[in-house]
Formats: structure tokens, sequence, C-alpha cells
């Protein structure tokens, strides 16, 4: 594949285009599972301690909802004599959701593997949870036998590999009746300063990178046309959860976005001066709350 061609999005795929040659590295130094994850995500998330810093985390009543909707059954509802149940997050990134789902299940008969294809991540998550092999493969890539999960999870990443590669994947682990969820930290668009701050400084590096984003849905419409999985069920009402930021807070929350941490530092200072004329407009303590919609999916494999 040559980098400086323009790949559009097709069926959703994360994309590559004239403006992301600049972030991938040489094939050379490249894994398999590092080959398989988008330019952006791949140099966007290496500074993976600010990212476990500023992002949220997932409420118990969140994940407890998510497990219930994939069929998961643990804690008093579980039997004795019933065989473990084996569940499958993929792109784990640090482990802010792998944190709330142990706790969730600590002490049931559910079995826990965990995968992120980026090694910055996995660095991060091992200093966090040394008590947790993670895996390294991608979601193109699982590298486990077939029908072998009860449940796949992708918590705030499924957009990056939206594709018919990932979802042959995950339906080929999946045992017969088995299911995949999804869950992102959805920024509240609601707020008017969301709203603004959204259009005004974060979607346009979406936009000019062709970059995958989870509020297009495109991956929706993926995973719907696949064929792989019947219709996806979500709720987008149940839960929200929040932040509360200083300026240099938010500078760093917006940082740890992959769009965002990839640009040049003068980029990003012109990025700063934006943020902070929205921040005087709205702000009228020392502290904003930044909201997020919590976004729930389930689909069960065909």
């Amino acid at each position: 594949m040559r980098f400086s061609t323009i790949i559009r999005l097709s069926l959703g795929r994360a994309v590559i285009s004239k403006n992301t040659h600049r972030f991938l590295k040489s094939s050379a130094v490249l894994n398999e599972s590092e080959m398989s994850v988008h330019p952006i995500a791949e140099s966007g998330f290496t500074s993976s301690e600010l990212y476990d810093r500023v992002r949220p985390g997932y409420s118990k009543e969140a994940v407890t909802f998510l497990l219930h909707k994939l069929g998961v059954v643990y804690g008093k509802n579980a039997t004795s004599n019933m065989q473990p149940t084996h569940i499958l997050e993929l792109g784990a990134g640090t482990g802010k959701f792998t944190r709330t789902l142990q706790d969730v299940l600590r002490g049931s008969n559910v079995e826990m593997i965990t995968s992120e294809p980026v090694l910055s991540m996995r660095q991060e998550f091992a200093k966090i949870f040394p008590e947790l092999k993670i895996k390294d493969f991608s979601a193109e890539n699982i590298d486990l036998p077939d029908s072998s999960v009860d449940a796949v999870i992708a918590a705030q990443c499924f957009h990056w590999f939206a594709n018919n590669e990932s979802l042959s994947q995950i339906q080929r682990v999946l045992v017969p009746g088995g299911k995949l969820g999804l869950i992102w930290n959805s920024w509240d668009a609601s707020f008017p300063w969301i709203k603004e701050l959204n259009e005004e400084v974060v979607l346009p590096s979406y936009w000019e990178t062709n970059t995958p984003h989870e509020m297009s849905y495109e991956w929706k419409k993926v995973l719907d046309a696949s064929g792989k999985f019947l219709p996806v069920e979500g709720d987008e009402s149940q839960f929200k959860s929040q932040q509360f930021f200083s300026f240099e807070e938010l500078i760093d929350r917006l940082t740890s976005v992959s769009v965002i941490q990839v640009k040049n530092s003068s980029e990003k200072e012109l990025m700063k001066k934006r943020v902070e004329l929205i921040w005087n407009k709205y702000n009228e303590k020392n502290k904003l709350v930044f909201p997020h919609v919590v976004k729930i999916y389930w689909a069960e494999r065909k």
C-alpha cells in the first residue's frame, strides 16, 4: 500500500488519508498487531499515562447493565455446576473499563481475557494490573480458538476497527448465541459549551485526517450490514457521567484525544487558544463540568 494515496471510507473501515502518512512508523518496526492499528491510534495513544489519568472510567451500574444484555451470568444468579464464562475485552487500553469489570465480577465464575495492540497502552495496563495478563493482538487477528468466548466487549474503541475483518474474527471466537457488547463515554453535546468545543476544536481534526469517530455512527452501519450479527440494540439514556476540570486539566483531557495528540506543538498551541476562548465564554468558576452520555450497544452473533 502506498500511504500517499487517499483511501476513502469503505464499509466503515479505518482509513488512511493524505494527512495521515506522517504518523506512520516504518513497517520494519511494526509487529502484526500494530500493522492492523490505524496510524492515528498508533501514534495518538503513546501518552498512555496521560490517557489513564484524564479519561473517565465506568460505573458499576453501567457495566452490570451491559453484562446483563450480553447474557453473562454471575454472582447470585450463577449455580455451582456452571461452566466458567469467558469474556474477551478488545482494545483494553490502560484498563479503564477492565477496572470496573474486574470489580463487578470479583469472586465469580467468569474468566476475563484482555487484549490491546498498542505497546504503550499494554505497558501502562501491566503497571496498573500486574496480576492480569494482557494479550497482544488486534481485533482483526484475534489469537483465540473458534467458539472460545461467550461475550466480546469493546469499550471506547470499536469505531477504530469497525470492519469486516474484525467482525469475522469476533464472530469466529464467539460461541453460538454469544454477543458483542460496545460501550462509550461520549461527550454530552446537549451542553452548549461541549457542543461548541466539539464542533470548533475536536471534530475538524477528525475530518481533516479522515479518522473514525464513534459519533459518526459509521461503526453501527458496518455492524448492521455485516450479516454476521442480529440487529444491533442499544441504550443512550440510562447512564451519564461527569468530570470536573480546571483549564489546564481540560487541555490535558483534549491532548489525550488521538487526533490532537498527533498535532505538532504550534498546532497544539493554536488549539489551546481556541479552547481558552470557549472556556472564558462559559466558565464562571475555576472548574467546568465535563459531562458524558454512556452509550451501550449489543448484538448477538448469527
